[in-house]
């Protein structure tokens, strides 16, 4: 950025291919960043209430939690996301009952977060 004056290119790392290569597939926080974007894309393939046409609708649970439903009406599938955007845990009652899409465990009403943690419940 300095050279080129171009601040944009502060964030533009120049990768090499080998490198690159090691790190998807070793361990590290590349490969577990890369890892958690594939397991995004996969879930949202998947499941009707992400399409782009579904409904969304924030939800004013807590003021620790950032929370939304989404709905396609056409299948009626749903799925309530919540994230703690505290660097505390937060436990709520947030009326919902399902499975947590990432962990498969089962939630019922009662939801236990860690700091930044987040949840898609079916």
């Amino acid at each position: 950025m300095e050279e080129s004056g171009i601040n944009r290119r502060i964030n533009r790392e120049k990768l090499e291919y080998d490198k690159l290569v090691k790190e998807l597939t070793g361990e590290g926080r590349r490969q577990a960043i890369f890892n958690g974007i594939n397991r995004l894309i996969e879930l949202r393939k998947y499941e009707s209430a992400l399409s782009p046409f579904a409904d969304q609708k924030v939800l004013d649970i807590d003021s620790d939690v950032f929370a939304l439903v989404r709905k396609n009406h056409k299948t009626g599938d749903k799925i309530f996301f919540i994230i703690n955007v505290t660097p505390k845990t937060v436990e709520i009652k947030a009326g919902m009952k399902g499975i947590d899409l990432f962990s498969n465990t089962i939630v019922d009403d009662k939801i236990t977060l860690s700091p930044y943690q987040y949840m898609w419940i079916k």
